[in-house]
């Protein structure tokens, strides 16, 4: 299983309150899946993920993520009063996960193989640039946004 920070949305605002907000950066929907299409039911897709939930206590999610969080993320912006160049953002941890399922008989203990998709941990936030942030943190991933677009 691998687990990755993702930004999906970033805002930029250089100057004051009342400057102007640029999108800089958006990525398209995660949605769950698994790529084969014979496993792509969701009945099977619920039970990978309960599976996954369940051997390596990730918050592993089953549906895609809020359709708001750009502009929870440009909110923040917006709220912010701080002068100087702010980068907002909202971001996730994609998760991939290979899996191996052994089919009971009349299949003769057939195996299927195959990888699992996802998102867990949801976050919004916001960096004024003058900090440097943490190398774990999204503000990490964010303080590239802090050079001249």
């Amino acid at each position: 299983m691998s687990r990755a920070k993702t930004l999906t949305n970033v805002f930029v605002r250089d100057g004051d309150a009342a400057s102007r907000t640029m999108l800089v950066h958006s990525e398209g929907p995660i949605k769950p899946q698994v790529p084969d299409s014979s496993l792509s039911s969701a009945d099977w897709l619920a039970t990978l993920v309960e599976s996954l939930r369940e051997a390596r206590q990730v918050p592993v999610e089953l549906a895609p993520p809020p359709e708001d969080e750009a502009a929870l993320a440009k909110a923040t912006l917006l709220e912010n009063k701080q002068a100087g160049r702010i980068v907002a953002f909202s971001g996730l941890e994609r998760i991939k996960a290979s899996f191996t399922v052994s089919c009971p008989a009349p299949n003769g203990g057939t195996k299927v193989s195959g990888e699992l998709s996802s998102w867990a941990v949801p976050t919004i936030g916001i960096l004024h640039c003058s900090i440097t942030p943490g190398a774990t943190t999204f503000g990490h991933l964010a303080r590239k946004y802090c050079g001249r677009p």
